[in-house]
């Protein structure tokens, strides 16, 4: 019921004593910083703000932020959010509010995304930029993404770029994916670059992975983990090639390999196999 009353109009005062009231239910409170996000009340956004730099209390002031990315009044939210983005203490916050601007302001965010990925030192704030400009539709982030992914500072950023890159499943994202996996020397970077092939679900991906896991030049633990997300794929045609691969590999920890990625699949033929 409380939800509603944004929904009718002039009830902003109430629902901010609902808010402040730290004697209240945590959970009656977050539903009426929303009802006041949904209201048409011209005063809403205003009464928001000011609750936000009222309340000590995290989830609410979580919710608060997506009760604001909600509002009609976009402009004033946007800058809302973005104040909160670049400069508030709590690390959780401008983090909800990177993950509402990606969201709800799409590519007209990604100037200021970038800006504060480029500012803010923590390194889950960055993550969740990436994440959010993955989000994104559009030439310029995955660009963005792909400049990342190569030369990020941190393995972390790195690995968070190449997943949303995978994500993305185009086949540009696939070129450049397949760049990096051919050039880069970070053994984990290669790997995730692999679970990103796995999340594509093209065919140009999945033959990828098979040919990382045929290669007795690559490094072992590489091909177990092509080996490993060919058995997570599940399609027969991955079945054909891990058949293949068990029948013809003389490496025996290959070999046992290929028996677990057989275990995982949903398949009478796999079945047989192990047996």
């Amino acid at each position: 019921a409380v939800f509603w009353l944004g929904q009718t109009g002039g009830e902003t005062e109430y629902l901010s004593g609902l808010v402040r009231d730290e004697r209240e239910n945590e959970e009656l409170r977050e539903t009426a910083a929303h009802a006041i996000g949904e209201s048409r009340d011209q005063q809403a956004l205003t009464a928001l703000q000011g609750l936000y730099d009222a309340v000590r209390n995290r989830e609410v002031r979580q919710a608060i932020i997506h009760a604001a990315a909600e509002n009609e009044n976009r402009d004033a939210a946007y800058a809302f959010l973005l104040r909160v983005a670049r400069g508030d203490a709590d690390r959780e916050a401008r983090e909800k509010a990177v993950h509402q601007l990606g969201e709800g302001w799409q590519e007209a965010a990604l100037d200021d995304l970038l800006k504060i990925y480029a500012a803010d030192r923590d390194m889950e704030v960055r993550q969740q930029v990436i994440h959010a400009v993955g989000e994104i539709e559009g030439a310029r982030a995955e660009a963005k993404l792909v400049e990342i992914a190569r030369t990020g500072e941190h393995p972390d950023l790195r690995e968070q770029a190449i997943h949303q890159l995978g994500e993305k499943k185009t086949d540009a994202a696939f070129d450049e994916l397949s760049k990096i996996f051919g050039t880069e020397r970070n053994q984990e970077v290669r790997e995730k670059v692999l679970h990103a092939f796995s999340e594509m679900e093209t065919k140009r991906a999945e033959e990828k992975l098979v040919a990382v896991a045929r290669d007795r030049n690559e490094h072992k633990d590489v091909r177990q983990h092509a080996l490993h997300w060919l058995g997570e794929r599940g399609t027969d045609a991955a079945l054909d090639e891990l058949i293949k691969i068990y029948d013809g590999e003389p490496s025996l920890e290959i070999r046992e390999r290929v028996l677990h990625a057989f275990s995982e699949m949903k398949s009478k033929r796999a079945e047989d196999k192990l047996f």
